[in-house]
């Protein structure tokens, strides 16, 4: 069974994780010097295969659209249904805590949709394609990128003042909680030729 840096329930029938998405917040240049990082995972299951697509820039600024997309494709020579969802989280870089999802009461990462028709949310949690996958047959993406919020303050603050000599003394900048953070967004896909569980995810 797949690991990685993140690990979740498993599924018996099929399940494939994909998608660790990690957006490092660098210290006190939040907003010019961030950058992130993603591993894909796939499973041995000859059921489907799914991708994950997106293009990760030399550094994430406040406000950049970072596209992520996540297609699957049935491999089998019979209808498959298919499931999926997602956990994000911050997590601290210095003793691996978790953080808020959201500062100053807006939401840092915001995560847009498309393709919403193809796809049902239940109650359970998961968004389920809608009728079933035909063989050889891709779904649509539901994700299409992640951004950080404009409006999101991740940038620590310095107070700078002129004195009467005309020098400038600079305070020490107050801390930012969200330096050296990581955003976490785990989207998982789960699929099988009879019917899904119906515990909540």
């Amino acid at each position: 069974m797949l690991k990685n840096i993140i690990r979740r329930r498993r599924f018996i029938p099929a399940i494939i994780l994909v998608g660790i998405f990690a957006l490092f917040i660098g210290a006190t240049i939040a907003y010019d010097s961030d950058y992130f990082t993603a591993d894909n995972v796939f499973n041995s299951e000859i059921l489907a295969h799914t991708t994950e697509e997106f293009t990760p820039p030399d550094d994430w600024k406040t406000c950049q659209e970072i596209p992520k997309t996540v297609v699957t494709t049935n491999d089998k020579a019979r209808r498959i249904k298919v499931r999926l969802s997602y956990d994000e989280y911050w997590k601290s870089t210095t003793d691996s805590s978790l953080m808020p999802m959201e500062k100053d009461g807006l939401r840092l990462a915001l995560i847009n949709f498309q393709n919403e028709y193809a796809w049902e949310l239940k109650d359970d949690g998961w968004y389920y394609w809608k009728g079933e996958l035909a063989p050889g047959e891709s779904t649509v993406s539901l994700l299409k990128s992640v951004t950080l919020n404009c409006d999101a303050n991740l940038s620590s603050n310095q107070i700078c003042h002129e004195l009467p000599n005309g020098t400038v003394n600079c305070d020490p900048a107050d801390e930012n909680e969200y330096d050296d953070a990581e955003y976490h967004l785990v989207v998982h896909v789960e699929i099988t030729e009879d019917e899904f569980p119906t515990d909540k995810y």
